[in-house]
């Protein structure tokens, strides 16, 4: 029973050295990881939008932007792994609807139809105007993702609409 004791508290004493290690390396590290974040999100930024004008805006549900100019806003969707979030920009006038994924869980070589790093799918429909994308078909074995893709649209289109006005 002694070796029992010793055993248990030698792996809680270890858990709660790793465990203290963890968050010490996660306090040290986690300013250099929100600053690659954010230089990141402002790349996907200027690739989505075609230039520099909103990247020193922090996106989020609300729309950045204006109606002439174009908005640009952050939608996250429950997907099969957990939540995705797309951001999402839209011009009027011209119509333009472009999406790019930030982040997701998606399931490797299935889910990466929405990641534009490693797939072309969503750069490749850049030039579609609101009209096709509600009319985008699923990927096949990729039924949830491509429902939360057209979620995120949808969402978006609401919030484009309520605050520019126009159908949707």
């Amino acid at each position: 029973m002694r070796d029992l004791a010793k055993h248990v508290l030698f792996l809680v004493v270890m858990g709660g050295v790793c465990g203290g290690l963890l968050h010490f390396a996660n306090a040290i590290t986690k300013a250099d990881i929100d600053k690659n974040r954010l230089l990141a999100q402002h790349q996907l930024v200027t690739e989505l939008v075609g230039s520099d004008k909103f990247t020193d805006l922090v996106v989020d549900s609300t729309p950045a932007g204006d109606c002439t100019n174009g908005l640009l806003l952050k939608q996250i969707v429950p997907g099969y792994a957990g939540p995705i979030e797309f951001l999402i920009y839209q011009r009027i006038s011209p119509e333009v609807l472009r999406i790019r994924a930030v982040a997701h869980r998606e399931t490797p070589g299935i889910g990466d139809f929405i990641d534009s790093r490693r797939d072309d799918y969503l750069p490749a429909k850049d030039k579609y105007t609101v009209l096709e994308w509600r009319a985008l078909d699923g990927v096949t074995g990729a039924t949830v993702t491509s429902a939360a893709l057209r979620a995120a649209v949808w969402k978006a289109l609401v919030v484009v609409s309520e605050k520019c006005g126009g159908d949707i």
